[in-house]
């Protein structure tokens, strides 16, 4: 795999002991890139590399989706996409394509850090 995300390596936790953090055939099938994104810890040499993280919501009749990616070349930025569907496959499929295409528009946010407050 690889081939929608950067590889940044995972310093300082503890070692992924496979190459995804979870396993969803359905999933990778129909969103290849998503599913890199989130679950893809080890690339094919092995190096570990940081997971992204998608949230979830519903809002004024939307589904909602943010995918952060917190493998930013940057140690002080998340970079956050924002997509947004009538149903959850919608809102999946439009930050899918956007991945798989290179243009996403990617928001850039202070990182989080424990104990952190903004």
């Amino acid at each position: 795999m690889g081939q929608f995300t950067s590889r940044v390596e995972r310093n300082g936790v503890h070692a992924a002991e496979s190459r995804f953090a979870a396993s969803d055939e359905e999933l990778r099938a129909r969103f290849p890139a998503v599913f890199e994104f989130v679950c893809e810890q080890l690339d094919d040499n092995g190096v570990q590399r940081v997971t992204s993280t998608l949230l979830v919501c519903a809002e004024e009749g939307r589904w909602k989706i943010c995918l952060i990616d917190r493998a930013g070349v940057s140690g002080q930025w998340d970079y956050k996409l924002w997509k947004s569907g009538d149903t959850l496959f919608e809102a999946l499929s439009a930050l899918d394509e956007d991945l798989q295409r290179g243009n996403a528009e990617w928001r850039k946010s202070p990182k989080w850090k424990p104990n952190n407050k903004r």
